[in-house]
């Protein structure tokens, strides 16, 4: 399990936040770094914005649900049913 000082990381995210417009939990929202589509998650909820602050870069923030921030996760890229994988061409 990744261990992290939450009450840093909030106080952090919190001055951070103030820039972005607030989003809520599940909300489509795009990850600036990459220009990829991604979903609005609590920052435990996403395993690539914790290693991201192990790294020391902050994720880029959605909002806050009472203090917790919510951030723009990055979606995991999925195949529809019956597409080829280029991998397999």
């Amino acid at each position: 399990m990744i261990s992290f000082n939450q009450n840093a990381v909030s106080l952090l995210c919190i001055l951070v936040g103030f820039v972005y417009s607030q989003r809520n939990l599940d909300d489509v929202c795009i990850v600036q770094s990459t220009g990829l589509q991604g979903v609005c998650k609590l920052i435990k909820d996403c395993p690539s914005a914790q290693k991201k602050l192990q790294q020391h870069h902050l994720p880029q923030i959605c909002g806050f649900h009472r203090f917790d921030p919510i951030i723009c996760c990055p979606s995991v890229a999925t195949r529809k049913p019956g597409e080829i994988s280029k991998k397999s061409m």
